[in-house]
């Protein structure tokens, strides 16, 4: 099951939320990468920096609504993992 964090964001504000994998990783595996699909009421492209086992995104500036943000990392022995960043910014 994937891991799912719900937090709050304001509209003026540039934003890091972060992820944790540590809790997904067994002995000696790393995240080696990410990829971040967005679904949100505008089209904002949000950035994503691995720093085993942490997942840092970036959300600028977003419009008021929710905003789902998926991270699929991939990790050192080739086994994918996500999880869901849900955003809700109202002011």
């Amino acid at each position: 099951m994937a891991t799912v964090i719900r937090t709050q964001q304001s509209k003026a504000e540039t934003r890091v939320h972060t992820i944790s994998f540590a809790n997904d990783l067994l002995s000696a595996v790393t995240v080696e990468s990410a990829v971040l699909t967005h679904t949100g009421p505008s089209s904002e492209t949000p950035t994503v920096a691995i720093t085993t086992p942490l997942a840092a995104i970036t959300l600028t500036t977003p419009e008021i609504g929710i905003h789902y943000i998926k991270c699929l990392a991939t990790l050192s022995n080739s086994e994918d993992i996500e999880a869901l960043l849900i955003v809700r910014v109202d002011y």
